[in-house]
């Protein structure tokens, strides 16, 4: 258990004791662990013994693949209806029958961005693989000789300690809830023109829920309501952060003449403040709550009269991510950042080394991330193209063919991802998986266009009513490209994701 974070241990630990091992400690062990990605994933990171990191990460790779609870046969059948489906419709194959309701125009489109990606990506890739190989070298690791996936995650985390050197312990005294929130509605009504005003009167489901009116701005009439529910409740709510789009805005089902407001909830899981302390906000909740607010600025300022396309309703698969990640995106912005990160205590900004470092770790190891995400596209695509055969030995092959091709470490050969693979299996990500990087490049190129403008707030200010007007408020009523080209000025640029992730230029050129 070397190197694992105590929090990590006292979890595994009080498993334990519920596992018939009533003595274990956080210290002493024994330790409960399984594949739940909660317990998986740190001993990746963080464990010193690579055996173990080895015995978890080949497990994962197998959950739902073997007997009694194996799901190869299951894909199998699913991806040979889907195929079956799609031809009764009159589509050669799913992939071509999913993308008739995507805002990609096409195959060739989708699988010309990933081939531009993976061409930038490769080589910087290739380079973090080495230098994370090096370290190991360094540090005297056996792995150094015969670097695997399993070794991935763990000289990675070290990596990105030397490099940037933040724990969120350290962070969280800066990112008080309500300082994160109060810089985040400044933000919205600096840029989109609305203000969040709170409404105590209003009915909320548990007292912790804040209940808000969105007032326009120009012309101070309430056009919308917003609750915030930012705390976990472990017994009555679920994991996760999610948006939830309560009441669609509707010309038609309004009351006296006036269109019915909408309203959306956002909800997170931080932890809620306890004995006087405020709640502290680790700085990826952080990012999570801008995003979550990209969605619900979506689904709050549309100006469509019909309900089946007001906000995100009726919007592409494909796009319905861009207004999330292109929020998201401001956490990262200097001015921004700097505004919010102040000590819940003492009033003391975050120093600016500190920026620096959270700054620079957001392309850390970058291109290996856009190379993962394409990875997981071409998979998706491969095992959604018309088969030769549809047998479960044929479809793993087959996935690990296209996996091969892009990952800078090769695949295991035992690897049964699809087996566990709930977006495409479980979710609406079937032959849509690349939807995470498609809206990735709208968003971070639509963010481009307000850090060229170099700190021109008022300037700033215009392009974000635009923003408003142009790409939210229309919700489903106009095809999303014709929308980004509308603010944009022309089709997007791959470029401002691929500098996002710190690809490096001269590989994107070449």
């Amino acid at each position: 258990m070397q190197g694992m974070p105590a929090a990590w241990r006292r979890m595994t630990a009080a498993a334990a004791r519920k596992a018939e091992h009533p003595a274990a400690t956080m210290d002493e062990g024994p330790w409960r662990i399984t594949l739940d990605r909660a317990v998986a994933w740190p001993v990746l990171q963080h464990c010193r013994h690579r055996p173990l990191r080895e015995m978890v990460r080949r497990g994962w790779l197998r959950v739902a693949a073997d007997e009694p609870h194996n799901n190869s046969p299951t894909v199998a059948r699913i991806l040979a209806l889907r195929l079956e489906q799609a031809q009764l419709l009159g589509f050669e194959n799913y992939i071509e029958m999913s993308l008739a309701r995507k805002m990609a125009d096409g195959r060739a489109s989708v699988e010309a961005l990933l081939d531009q990606v993976v061409d930038a990506s490769r080589e910087s890739s290739r380079r973090d693989v080495n230098h994370l190989r090096a370290l190991a070298h360094a540090a005297g690791a056996s792995e150094a000789a015969d670097f695997q996936v399993w070794d991935e995650r763990f000289w990675a985390e070290r990596d990105r300690e030397e490099r940037v050197g933040i724990s969120d312990d350290h962070l969280r005294p800066y990112f008080a809830f309500e300082q994160v929130r109060a810089t985040l509605f400044s933000l919205v009504e600096r840029l989109f023109g609305v203000r969040f005003v709170e409404q105590p009167d209003l009915s909320v489901w548990h007292p912790d829920v804040i209940a808000l009116a969105m007032v326009d701005c120009d012309s101070g009439e309430e056009r919308a309501y917003l609750y915030v529910d930012a705390y976990a409740r472990p017994q009555t709510k679920r994991a996760g952060a999610w948006m939830a789009p309560l009441v669609g805005r509707s010309r038609f089902l309004g009351r006296a003449g006036a269109s019915r407001r909408p309203a959306a909830a956002i909800c997170c899981n931080q932890t809620p403040p306890v004995d006087g302390t405020p709640s502290l906000m680790s700085f990826r909740e952080v990012t999570t709550l801008f995003h979550e607010m990209g969605h619900a600025l979506h689904h709050l300022v549309s100006d469509a009269d019909d309900v089946r396309q007001a906000g995100v309703a009726g919007v592409e698969w494909d796009a319905v991510e861009v207004p999330s990640i292109f929020l998201e995106s401001w956490v990262y912005h200097r001015p921004t950042l700097g505004q919010m990160a102040r000590h819940y205590e003492t009033g003391e900004t975050l120093p600016d080394a500190t920026i620096d470092r959270l700054l620079a770790a957001r392309a850390h190891l970058g291109a290996s991330l856009l190379l993962a995400q394409s990875s997981f596209s071409r998979l998706d695509f491969t095992v959604h193209d018309a088969l030769d055969a549809y047998t479960p030995e044929h479809i793993h092959a087959r996935g690990l063919d296209a996996v091969r091709e892009t990952r800078t470490l090769a695949p295991l050969a035992g690897d049964r991802m699809l087996c566990s693979f709930a977006h495409l299996f479980a979710g609406g990500y079937a032959a849509g998986y690349y939807s995470y990087l498609w809206a990735g490049v709208l968003a971070r190129d639509a963010f481009a266009a307000f850090t060229e403008l170099e700190g021109d707030l008022d300037a700033e200010a215009r392009l974000g009513r635009r923003w408003r007007n142009e790409v939210l408020a229309p919700g489903g009523t106009v095809h999303p490209m014709a929308l980004f080209k509308q603010f944009r000025g022309r089709t997007p640029d791959v470029q401002a994701v691929l500098q996002w992730y710190g690809v490096d230029q001269a590989d994107a050129e070449a």
